[in-house]
């Protein structure tokens, strides 16, 4: 008989010793093949479940039955500590220990008690719950491969992008390249006409003086002769100055755009992957941007907000011209339209003056797509177009049906109030993508950020705020903004609106060739005066890098306020 044998229990009351076969899980003893018939055949024990000893055996932990400490055989358990101790333990360690007792008094408690039924319940639970979760990770792993196939095609669609983009101003380079050079060749070819030409008089003029040195006569007809061929070579001489002087040595030169090199030294990725955990117990970014009770009021925001004059634009000394309306680029210079001068003006971020670029006709309004690169709206010519404020060159001219006014540029898109349509969404290629269609006959400024579009109307002295599909989000307006005009968003979307013709809130009159800025709460429901000042208003922009707006008048003027 081995060590880890069970005994019969049935036959040990007969004094028999037989190895147990079986082990029934509510009498916890084990019994032989005949004594379990026997055990069955009690109708209080029909209900009674066996298992093979062999499994009993590997359910039970005799090892956990041994000191950990001092390998000694433990005969108690402490409750507080939840595990078993020896002889030893109990004095040393558990000396405190109110919950002890003996293993033997730990079992029968335990049988008696709904532990180990509540222990059942948990493996359940948990078994439930292992499955569930190995349901959602095999859905996940569905999920993440579509994808990863998404993604894939997303970098493909960029790659293309890009490559249809390169090879659109490469084939705008090749172009301009073969028509420099066409123009070039075709001044040098004029110049070598007309140098073998005047080579060829040389070579006759040489004969005839050659002739008439030789001719001994010193007759009228010789003089005369002699002059005409004097009259001759000063000809040739002055056209063969004119061609060397206005064709001199030349050679052709490829200068690189300034964000080329940049883009090559800069960009060493495309993006990176990355893993966003989450679960079942989370909220989504809906249900956590989502609020409570209606959406959540600025006015504390609003009620901090205050603007200090820093500067004002230093113009030209002569220069003439009002303002219509200006844009911050990404490098912090502020661009004018000026469409009296038919220019746009540009100045550095500390309002000092730049450059002038004539355009061909009444520049409207303006935006800034990149450092280097604007589009302009010209509402008498229903067109706009996409200049390189670098090279003072129009890249492209783009046509609308009607009138194009107020225009802003948003996540590689330009939003263009176009009359009598809506307002047209397009990319910086030209492409017509979609038109909103939104009443926009009496709407001449918007500007986007944030996924949303603001503009202002002024007839019915309205601001209004939309998403890209078109939908009216929320419709301002009171009496501090009597005359809306200009229109800006900062970063966190606070409108900063321009109205003229102001209506004072303490008198409720109207305050005349004075102006005011008033902020708006991103959700159009508190708004502040942050500014009032006399003069002719005739826009108003944000810089979302440095945090100041500028404001610029009929009269030309301009100045620059910190936002704090």
């Amino acid at each position: 008989m081995k060590p880890e044998d069970v005994n019969c229990a049935l036959c040990e009351t007969r004094h028999t010793i037989k190895i147990a076969e079986a082990w029934c899980s509510m009498c916890q003893k084990g019994f032989c093949n005949k004594c379990r018939y026997n055990h069955l055949s009690n109708r209080k024990n029909r209900g009674h479940k066996f298992i093979t000893v062999e499994k009993y055996q590997k359910q039970t932990a005799p090892e956990s039955a041994i000191c950990k400490t001092h390998e000694n055989k433990s005969h108690y358990y402490c409750k507080s500590h939840d595990e078993v101790v020896c002889v030893v333990c109990s004095p040393e360690t558990h000396k405190a220990c109110a919950a002890f007792s003996t293993l033997h008094a730990a079992a029968k408690e335990l049988k008696l008690s709904t532990v180990t039924m509540e222990f059942d319940k948990t493996i359940k639970a948990l078994a439930g719950n292992i499955q569930k979760v190995i349901v959602n990770r095999t859905k996940n792993l569905t999920s993440m491969k579509d994808r990863k196939i998404k993604i894939e095609d997303e970098i493909t669609s960029l790659r293309n992008n890009i490559n249809d983009k390169l090879n659109k101003v490469q084939d705008e380079l090749l172009q301009d390249l073969q028509k420099t050079y066409q123009k070039q060749k075709h001044e040098i070819e004029e110049c070598l006409k007309t140098l073998d030409k005047s080579k060829k008089e040389m070579q006759n003029l040489k004969e005839q003086s050659v002739m008439l040195n030789q001719s001994p006569s010193t007759s009228i007809h010789n003089f005369l002769r002699t002059l005409q061929m004097r009259t001759k070579f000063k000809e040739e001489e002055t056209a063969v100055t004119d061609a060397i002087k206005n064709t001199k040595p030349t050679t052709l030169v490829l200068k690189h755009a300034p964000g080329l090199q940049t883009f090559y030294d800069e960009v060493v990725e495309f993006g990176n992957i990355e893993v966003q955990k989450g679960g079942s117990n989370k909220k989504t970014p809906e249900q956590q941007t989502k609020p409570k009770n209606g959406p959540k009021s600025n006015t504390k925001s609003l009620e901090k907000l205050k603007v200090e004059l820093r500067e004002s634009v230093k113009k030209p000394s002569g220069h003439q011209g009002f303002i219509k309306n200006c844009v911050f680029k990404s490098d912090g210079q502020m661009v004018f339209t000026e469409p009296e001068n038919k220019m746009i003006v540009v100045y550095d971020k500390k309002g000092s003056f730049v450059t002038s670029i004539t355009v061909p006709g009444h520049p409207f309004d303006i935006a800034a797509i990149n450092y280097c690169t604007v589009a302009v709206t010209f509402e008498k010519q229903n067109s706009i177009q996409i200049l390189d404020t670098t090279y003072q060159k129009v890249s492209k001219t783009i046509h609308a049906k009607n009138m194009c006014r107020g225009i802003s540029y948003m996540n590689g898109q330009l939003f263009v109030v176009v009359k009598d349509e809506g307002i047209m969404i397009l990319d910086t290629l030209g492409q017509i993508k979609k038109i909103l269609p939104i009443n926009v006959a009496d709407v001449r400024f918007l500007s986007a950020s944030n996924s949303r579009l603001c503009f202002t109307n002024e007839i019915t002295r309205e601001v209004s705020c939309c998403d890209l599909r078109g939908k009216i989000i929320w419709t301002f307006k009171e009496k501090s903004v009597e005359c809306p005009q200009g229109i800006t968003l900062d970063s966190v979307g606070i409108v900063f609106v321009l109205g003229s013709n102001a209506v004072d809130t303490e008198t409720e009159s109207p305050s005349e060739s004075s102006y005011s800025v008033v902020a708006i709460a991103p959700d159009g429901s508190s708004s502040k005066v942050v500014l009032k000042r006399p003069g002719r208003p005739s826009g108003v922009d944000y810089d979302k890098k440095h945090k100041r707006l500028v404001l610029y008048s009929l009269d030309g003027s301009a100045d620059l306020y910190a936002v704090i």
